[in-house]
């Protein structure tokens, strides 16, 4: 039976944490839980206690996207790692099988669960979820990025799972990201000839209700990512996908009568759009303008 360790990074996850860690103490096979926790002052600490999970501490001021994951490799002489977000929560009893049933199988080298919108979500984050996580399962490889562009790389860490052999020869992740580590890896995997697989099988309930504010900085953040590439991302072509989703966002919303959201969707996507390339031309801004803008001040904390 293949050795898997569930590794989720924590800051003040509130009580629904006990709902994912629910979930995943009721899948059909079990696995190691670690929880690495960055300083939380709520009671997420106790939540992961109470589910039997391992428990490491790391210094707010240490976090990082990438350098915080690389942690799951820590005393882990297993086969499979998996990334779980705090707010995820893994839908039925199948949900970590089906996740590294393609790994196992040496169909992949990771894979990556679909997003649905929790329930309540708002019209147009269900979409977002509709939109980028499809019913279909998809397998790409190296050649795909060369067809799809930045598309072909993208990953989601919210619920995804990677060999621990193929993580250990790629480097893992970055060890500096302000975010999209996990398009980093996907990136670095897809370059040494590995499979990377979406497998919409494995379902997790995850969905922001994001002010548009935030919005606005976490595009901020996604520009800058661009701007500063990790060694081994593709210098890949920019995606005409953004214009496909308002589109096809306009469409649903129309179809589906909710005409009060359109005034809204209009106004985040221009936002994300500005932020995106604000980000993009961020080491052209004055620091305290970035330290203003982006979602992940700590990153900038760090910087030089």
């Amino acid at each position: 039976m293949a050795r898997t360790r569930i590794f989720i990074p924590t800051l003040n996850a509130g009580p629904a944490f006990a709902d994912t860690l629910r979930a995943v103490s009721r899948q059909s096979m079990s696995a190691e839980v670690v929880v690495a926790d960055s300083g939380s002052s709520d009671r997420t600490v106790d939540i992961a206690r109470h589910f039997g999970a391992r428990i490491i501490m790391v210094a707010p001021e240490d976090f990082d996207h990438g350098g915080t994951r690389n942690l799951a490799l820590v005393d882990f002489a297993g086969d499979v790692l998996v990334f779980l977000s705090q707010d995820a929560i893994p839908v039925g009893v199948h949900w970590l099988d089906s996740l590294i049933a393609p790994i196992l199988s040496g169909a992949a080298a990771a894979s990556y669960s679909r997003q649905v919108a929790h329930a309540g979500a708002t019209p147009i984050e269900a979409f977002a979820r509709s939109f980028n996580y499809p019913a279909t399962s998809i397998e790409r490889s190296w050649e795909s990025v060369e067809r799809e562009g930045v598309r072909a790389v993208f990953f989601s860490n919210v619920s995804s799972a990677v060999s621990v052999a193929a993580f250990k020869a790629v480097g893992g992740f970055p060890a500096r990201a302000i975010m999209n580590e996990d398009m980093a890896l996907a990136a670095r995997l897809l370059r040494s000839g590995h499979t990377v697989r979406y497998s919409a099988e494995s379902e997790v309930h995850h969905s922001h209700d994001y002010s548009l504010g935030r919005q606005f900085s976490r595009s901020f953040d996604i520009g800058v990512f661009f701007s500063d590439l990790p060694e081994g991302f593709p210098q890949v072509a920019p995606s005409s996908e953004g214009t496909t989703y308002v589109v096809r966002l306009t469409r649903h919303l129309v179809s589906e009568g909710y005409w009060g959201a359109l005034p809204r969707a209009h106004i985040e996507t221009g936002l994300r759009f500005l932020g995106y390339k604000l980000g993009r031309a961020h080491r052209a801004l004055p620091r305290r303008l970035k330290l203003r803008m982006t979602m992940n001040k700590r990153y900038w904390a760090r910087s030089s």
